[in-house]
């Protein structure tokens, strides 16, 4: 219970965002007391564009009672201890109350509750609230009481964010580092109706760091970090806030957080004898995206102009170095509601890529289908192999300019419509490169904008028994499929590389190894690999495709074992693909689902032939397994009619795992063989 959370921590920074700046503006001494706050607060985690979880934390609901001194500026350690009274279980909380009196936490320069300086995170709002009751808290400080009242329960809407510029990608968000990348919040339906309310909406991580020890990974800054922060009292009426990152702002590789915090300031507080503090009592909720920057594939840049009733669009392209000299074609399409197509004029199957979605975030009977811009300005199926290149030629180093929508073309003709460009030796060579870039999603009450897939395992719901393990990592995707061979053992192929179209599409060798390391032998590289086939992956949504492959065109979705939509687990390790770095051929793909762990071993047996093992087992404490592989057989092989699989060992060995981090543990094979295990990067 001492340990601060993300949500607090959020949360305390809000206070300082809400008590401070005015005193800075007027020029007050550094070593003022700035601010004196209690507050109650929740830490939420979007993984999604409609899904809000608690943060999968052990103290996401907080409790915080500060006294908090200008940043950066001149320390307030030397007054004496501040004490905090007021409608606490301080027998429950014994040591850990410290009798009231705060503790100086250098990096922040600042007062907190707490035995340890890290004020009260507990795993429930029932917990918090337990130890931390409604009422009248009392804070001594320079000599004089500040009697804040923190009473109703009066917590403001759960924030949720708006993301453009980039895609959603396994539970992150993906941008592009020449992409701006804009952030906005839903609503509080409260603001306005406190003593004073707060909307914080920013972005911190990677190059932007904060001046408190006690404030990241979550939380707004003013200083050097991207933010928009209002307050009622000041901005009325304006119920959420955006906040634009421009384009080049990014780092390669980095990772970010964007953060909203909202915050219900229910009592405000002025103390004559504490002349520049603001003290204010305060509920406040606050949510984070987890959010990756990533170098384009290649250079693109947009120009959209658009009225009410008409749009144009252009893009200038700048090839990739290994590219330069080679003959290659360029391409401007787009994915597009079907009742805004026309068929195609030759005898092609468009490609279909889900449904559009609808009012209130809801899929429609509508396809989203592959189009061109015909010269009328109107809409026309295509599919990936057969898009019409805008321009073909040598590629130089000066790039190309291309039109992607004709000037004076309807809006109307082309609502809600996703815009790509991109370029190969053919359209085929494109999709399987992932040489394409989205140019602009037009507004429509439908829209078509490709999603990637969910990292987890994968099924067609008729055909139990097999089942394929996909996660997408920035780029990439990485993909393994488990089921039999003709002779009925078990089996299973690969399959890795770019995607394109926003992450939804995925082409490439369908391969298959042999040779490598068993489940309790000594280390052994694989052989090389042996195409079996080709493989196409297009994702309707985050949770539904379709597979083609040699076994003919599957429809697949993701395997509910236990709760697909579930909150993640308290602790839980990341799902999706692990191996141990010093023995590659061989990895494991796990995946949590609501207390569930299902996991499968790829290998090989004794004699050198790919061999797959499962186990599926209730995990309380996530971060630790303790079971046994299970072996079937006798199921449906890859070009075969289905055929229900038969367990045929229960219990091949038995197998642990203790998980140091969400990324790192120790598995223990048979023998007591122990070997590390951490995410695979690709």
């Amino acid at each position: 219970m001492s340990n601060r959370t993300p949500a607090d921590r959020t949360a305390r920074f809000a206070l300082l965002l809400a008590t401070g700046f005015a005193a800075l503006a007027a020029g007050v001494a550094s070593a003022q007391i700035q601010s004196v706050t209690i507050s109650k607060g929740a830490e939420f985690i979007q993984t999604g564009p409609n899904r809000v979880d608690p943060a999968p934390t052990t103290n996401g609901f907080g409790f915080g009672a500060d006294v908090n001194g200008t940043p950066g500026g001149t320390s307030i350690a030397g007054i004496a201890a501040p004490i905090l009274t007021g409608p606490i279980n301080t027998a429950a909380l014994g040591t850990f109350h410290n009798n009231g009196r705060l503790v100086y936490r250098p990096g922040d320069n600042g007062w907190r509750w707490g035995l340890s300086a890290n004020d009260f995170g507990g795993r429930t709002a029932a917990i918090r609230d337990g130890f931390f009751g409604s009422g009248t808290y009392n804070i001594q400080v320079n000599g004089t009481t500040v009697s804040l009242n923190l009473t109703g329960d009066q917590y403001p809407t759960v924030p949720q964010l708006t993301l453009r510029g980039g895609a959603w990608i396994g539970g992150k968000y993906v941008v592009e580092t020449d992409d701006a990348l804009v952030i906005t919040t839903n609503e509080f339906a409260g603001y306005g109706t406190h003593a004073d309310d707060l909307i914080c909406v920013g972005l911190i991580g990677g190059q932007f760091t904060l001046p408190f020890e006690e404030v990241g990974p979550f939380g707004c800054d003013f200083a050097g970090v991207p933010l928009t922060r209002q307050f009622a009292r000041t901005t009325p009426g304006s119920k959420s806030a955006t906040v634009v990152i421009p384009p080049n702002t990014l780092r390669d590789g980095m990772e970010y957080a964007a953060i909203a915090v909202f915050q219900a300031i229910v009592d405000d507080k002025p103390n004559a004898l504490l002349p520049g503090s603001r003290n204010v009592a305060t509920y406040d909720y606050n949510t984070a995206v987890r959010v990756v920057a990533r170098a384009p594939r290649f250079g693109r840049t947009a120009t959209v102009t658009s009225t009410p009733t008409t749009i144009a669009a252009t893009s200038n392209i700048q090839f990739r170095p290994q590219d330069i000299g080679t003959q290659g074609r360029v391409f401007a399409f787009a994915v597009a509601p079907e009742s805004l197509v026309r068929p195609a004029a030759a005898p092609i199957e468009p490609t279909r890529l889900g449904k559009a979605i609808g009012a209130g975030g809801k899929e429609t009977p509508t396809a989203c289908v592959i189009a061109q811009l015909g010269a009328d300005g109107q809409l026309q199926a295509s599919s990936l192999t057969s898009l019409t290149a805008a321009v073909t030629g040598l590629l130089t180093t000066a790039g190309t300019s291309l039109t992607v929508i004709p000037p004076g073309s309807t809006t109307s003709g082309v609502a809600g419509t996703t815009f790509y460009v991109g370029y190969g030796s053919s359209s085929s060579s494109m999709i399987t490169s992932g040489l394409t870039r989205s140019v602009t999603a037009v507004p429509g009450a439908l829209k078509c904008e490709p999603s990637a897939p969910q990292t987890g395992w994968w099924w067609n719901a008729r055909e139990s028994g097999r089942g394929f393990g996909i996660e997408v990592q920035g780029h990439n995707l990485f993909y393994a499929s488990f089921l039999y061979d003709i002779d009925g053992r078990a089996t299973w192929t690969i399959a890795a590389g770019p995607t394109s179209i926003d992450g939804s599409v995925f082409a490439g060798d369908l391969l298959q190894y042999s040779g490598g390391q068993s489940l309790a032998g000594a280390y052994k590289a694989p052989g090389a690999p042996q195409t079996v086939g080709s493989l196409l992956l297009t994702f309707n949504t985050a949770q539904q495709g379709t597979m083609v492959w040699p076994g003919g065109a599957v429809p697949i979705e993701r395997f509910n074992f236990k709760g697909v939509d579930s909150p993640p687990q308290v602790g839980v390790p990341e799902s999706g693909w692990w191996w141990n770095p010093a023995e590659s051929g061989r990895g494991y793909f796990i995946e949590w689902q609501n207390g569930t762990m299902d996991m499968a071993g790829f290998m090989y047996d004794d004699t050198g032939k790919p061999i797959w093992y499962l186990v599926v087992a209730d995990t309380p404490e996530p971060t630790v397994l303790n079971s046994g592989w299970t072996r079937y057989a006798n199921g449906q092989t890859l070009t075969g009619a289905y055929k229900p699989a038969s367990l045929v060992d229960a219990n091949v060995a038995p197998v642990t795992i203790q998980f140091s981090s969400t990324t790192t543990g120790t598995m223990t094979l048979p023998g007591n063989k122990s070997i590390r295990i951490e995410r695979q990067p690709f």
